[in-house]
């Protein structure tokens, strides 16, 4: 008898432990089901939206460029099809940093910081410039040739230091976040 009462509590004990683990996996499928019915991304990968004016497909369809939209980033970026940009987390500062065809965009996740330490006293401003809906202010490292775009939405800022980039960074929109 003692035996079987051993089994009947270690059994109770292995039900539970199952039971437990379903609603864990169930809560976890319904919390990734609503992030993807939501439109957001998951783990910071860029939502791939193809233009929707199906009505002027071009005679070549691969030429036609695809937006990415980075909802958890607040902003648009057309590049070319096929093209997967990469994230790579900045390590001297609060920056994500985003590979396009040309260079890199700079994505400042705290512009009080990063004006701080790498605009005030380091950078002169030259001049503004629209880039496609965004004003960006334009500088120059003190003692270096290269001019450098910078545009602020609020505690967050983007910026890109190529010249060839510029083709890339025309279609950049600011569209805010999901929340």
């Amino acid at each position: 008898m003692n035996m079987e009462n051993k089994n009947s509590k270690l059994n109770t004990v292995l039900l539970l432990i199952l039971i437990i683990l379903m609603i864990i996996g169930i809560s976890l499928f319904l919390d990734y089901k609503k992030t993807i019915e939501q439109g957001m991304t998951v783990n910071n990968v860029p939502e791939i939206m193809i233009d929707e004016n199906i009505n002027n497909t071009p005679q070549h369809p691969e030429s036609v460029p695809t937006t990415y939209t980075y909802k958890n980033h607040g902003f648009t970026l057309e590049l070319p099809i096929g093209y997967v940009p990469e994230e790579v987390q900045g390590e001297t500062g609060p920056t994500i940093s985003i590979k396009v065809p040309n260079g890199w965009l700079i994505y400042i996740t705290n512009a009080d910081w990063w004006v701080r330490y790498n605009l005030d006293g380091q950078a002169n401003y030259i001049r503004d410039e629209i880039i496609g809906n965004a004003t960006f202010r334009v500088y120059k490292y003190i003692n270096q040739d290269t001019e450098f775009y910078f545009y602020r939405q609020g505690n967050v800022a983007y910026m890109f230091s190529y010249e060839e980039m510029r083709d890339d960074m025309d279609t950049f929109k600011f569209v805010g976040w999901d929340n």
